[in-house]
């Protein structure tokens, strides 16, 4: 089941980033909701890593990270 779960993750990565940077308010939207791993995709869309270090294993510290670079950039209010 875990070897399903990590597939239909990967699929899941792969769809959003082939939707390209539309994708990234969506991706931006979910982690403000619900923590997720959507990191790796929007890293690909954006070419940029804003997690802090310090939170890498955190999910809801990476994905604050997340949420506060797309507010610094206007793409979430």
């Amino acid at each position: 089941l875990h070897r399903v779960d990590r597939r239909q993750r990967q699929m899941c990565i792969r769809d959003r980033v082939r939707m390209g940077s539309a994708a990234v308010p969506f991706l931006l939207r979910e982690m403000a909701e619900e923590p997720d791993h959507w990191g790796p995709a929007l890293e690909t869309l954006t070419g940029e890593n804003p997690v802090s270090s310090e939170h890498i294993g955190d999910v809801e510290a990476m994905a604050r990270d997340w949420v506060n670079w797309g507010k610094a950039r206007r793409i979430l209010r």
